[in-house]
């Protein structure tokens, strides 16, 4: 062997049984719970000029498992704007000895256009699965970006089960331009933050592992995380200095949006003939939103500037498809020929709120809908991706939650539509025939709305096969074979969603001797079991607010009488209310059930009396009526 190869080897190998990461020296409660372990992560941001940063990351995880491995994030994405400088990761064993080094030609290259997504990023991802656990990774890699107008977050917890023994974000401003960070959550768990000239640093230390735990906010709005904006940036080139919403959103309109909302005589005339002796704005906003969902599609487009800059309002409408972007300017072009009014919303959308960050003024969101200025104040929000949704419902994705809207002059944050528990209903109609053998005649119909429609409008556009398959799972304490009955329909109008089913179920009441015991609640039960409340970390959070009302009339079969009728309930909390009754006359039963559950961030504390009262609910859904056959 090469002499100068032999020391190289071995000063590599020394170098690495030096920086002891053994896991023998984790200590035993930071692996409690735990599937992963960062022994030691480094993010340096470097803020060189107006349009470029480099961003350098040492990260050391220690992993435990499959489940672990999840918790690696060892990709980037690149694009003309942003290059991978270096990118390599080093596996050790549970002694911390060297194992593979994999450099940057061993990670695998995707382009990020896949299915119905068009973009020019491409990323760079470590795929690899060990033999054997524990094992150790080094992740190291140097970013470099033109693109300031959204700098690399701090966001040092990310997964569940993963304890943390020392994370550290710097950010060193040498540009000259002022520069904003923001550290968001502080409270979850101590972060500490020093300066050092143009150095800003925060740290985390000694972070204990916590588990997934029920009913807890979007980790956004939960876990600490460091913003840091730039009073001038640059995007793709575009240079914008800002340092208010209303001023990022002027920059935003005037460099992005003005001038992509051209559309042909042709389509203009269309649009004008469409709402042709219509006065009212909203009624022609409704008109044209429904012609734009039968003459498009959504395609995810990302090309161009940093994929913030809309299609052509002329381009969606030749090629019939769009993204967020694309489809909401071409909507608010339809509405610019008939002179109504709108404009663009950035907005994050997801299953739960997330709101755009106030105090850190630049890009942020995932999403965009319409918002069209209403005559009493506010505006009626408007959702352009879905060519399957009702005008102006906006439920589970992008409601209640904080947005910009995007004006010329004026922009400005504001909060979406929050949906009650009184717009947001579930009512079902249930009527019983109870046979001798136990077996039933089913009839069930069940209107849903508001942010409950949202949960099952789909649906209605899925075939056959996949409708009874939901179905069956839905109904599955029925043991159904086949149903009867199974129309789904929408009611665009009044945003609703009306299920009716009909079937026979065998053996619903179970026959013991001379009596037949069945439980009422048989589909719409709560079963949802809880974490425990002991060391609980996260507040409670109850995403959003809504109501249940279930009817439901059993026929007793001739020569049976009740024998057991359960207690009429209600209990009343601060989290919701729950209520049943239950009646016997004339040969029936009738059963009705109310609950309304109330959105909203609780305590910790709160936590307990809620699972208390969640379990109660369970208890009482799985009551049990007794009939008896007469002697």
């Amino acid at each position: 062997m090469n002499k100068s190869l032999f020391i190289c080897l071995f000063l590599w190998f020394s170098a690495f049984s030096q920086e002891n990461y053994q896991v023998s020296l984790i200590k035993e409660d930071f692996k409690e719970g735990a599937t992963s372990v960062i022994n030691e992560e480094r993010i340096d941001v470097q803020i060189i000029a107006v349009d470029k940063y480099i961003n350098k990351t040492r990260k050391v995880i220690t992993v435990f498992s499959d489940n672990g491995l999840g918790h690696l994030d060892f990709i980037e994405v690149y694009d003309k704007s942003t290059k991978i400088k270096q990118m390599q990761v080093t596996q050790l064993d549970a002694q911390g000895k060297l194992i593979k080094v994999f450099k940057q030609k061993d990670f695998k290259d995707y382009s990020l256009s896949q299915g119905m997504s068009i973009t020019d990023s491409r990323v760079l991802a470590f795929e690899f699965r060990p033999v054997q656990y524990p094992v150790v990774f080094i992740y190291e890699s140097e970013i470099e970006s033109r693109n300031t107008a959204f700098l690399p977050k701090w966001q040092p917890i990310l997964y569940h089960s993963q304890s943390i023994l020392s994370s550290t974000f710097t950010i060193e401003n040498t540009s000259g331009i002022n520069s904003t960070p923001v550290l968001y959550n502080p409270n979850f768990t101590k972060v500490d933050k020093t300066v050092q000239g143009s150095k800003v640093i925060y740290s985390v230390k000694d972070f204990k592992a916590v588990t997934n735990e029920s009913y807890t906010p979007n980790a956004k709005s939960l876990l600490p995380t460091v913003i840091t904006t730039l009073d001038k940036v640059s995007l793709e080139g575009i240079k914008g200095d800002f340092t208010n919403w209303e001023q990022l959103g002027s920059w935003y309109y005037s460099n992005f949006v003005k001038g992509t909302e051209t559309l042909n005589a042709a389509v203009v005339n269309k649009a004008k003939e469409l709402t042709s002796g219509i006065t009212d704005d909203i009624a022609k906003a409704k008109i044209l939103y429904e012609y734009m969902q039968s003459h498009t599609r959504y395609i995810s487009v990302q090309l161009g500037v940093g994929g913030w800059k809309p299609m052509l309002a002329s381009d969606v409408n030749r090629l019939n498809y769009g993204d967020c972007k694309g489809l909401s300017n071409y909507y608010r072009a339809l509405l610019k020929a008939v002179g109504v009014e709108s404009y663009p919303v950035v907005v994050h959308g997801s299953s739960t709120p997330v709101d755009i960050r106030e105090e850190s003024v630049c890009l942020q969101g995932n999403h965009m809908i319409i918002a069209i200025p209403l005559q009493q104040g506010g505006y009626q929000w408007v959702e352009c991706t879905n060519n399957q949704e009702p005008f102006g419902f906006i439920g589970g994705f992008t409601d209640n939650r904080k947005v910009l809207v995007v004006k010329e002059h004026g922009s400005e944050l504001v909060s979406t539509k929050t949906y009650s528990a009184e717009e947001s209903t579930q009512v079902s109609h249930n009527s019983y025939l109870l046979k001798p053998n136990g077996d039933i005649e089913a009839t069930i119909d069940i209107i849903s709305k508001g942010t409950q429609f949202d949960n099952r409008s789909h649906l209605f556009y899925a075939n056959s096969t996949d409708k009874e398959k939901y179905y069956k799972r839905m109904f599955s304490t029925f043991n159904i074979n086949q149903f009867n009955t199974l129309n789904i329909a929408i009611d665009n109008k009044e945003v609703s969603l009306e299920e009716k089913v009909s079937f026979i179920a065998p053996k619903y009441a179970t026959k013991l001797g001379n009596r037949l015991v069945f439980s009422l609640n048989a589909w719409n039960a709560s079963n949802i079991t809880l974490t425990s409340s002991k060391n609980r970390k996260q507040p409670l959070y109850i995403s959003s607010s809504w109501k249940d009302i279930d009817t439901i009339e059993v026929i007793v079969p001739d020569g049976y009488s009740v024998d057991n009728l359960p207690e009429n309930v209600s209990l009343v909390t601060k989290y919701g209310e729950y209520k049943t009754t239950y009646e016997s006359k004339d040969q029936k039963i009738y059963y009705t059930r109310h609950h309304t559950v109330n959105g909203g961030l609780y305590t910790i504390e709160d936590y307990t009396s809620f699972k208390q009262y969640r379990e109660d609910i369970i208890k009482y859904d799985q009551a049990k009526i007794v009939l008896k056959l007469n002697q």
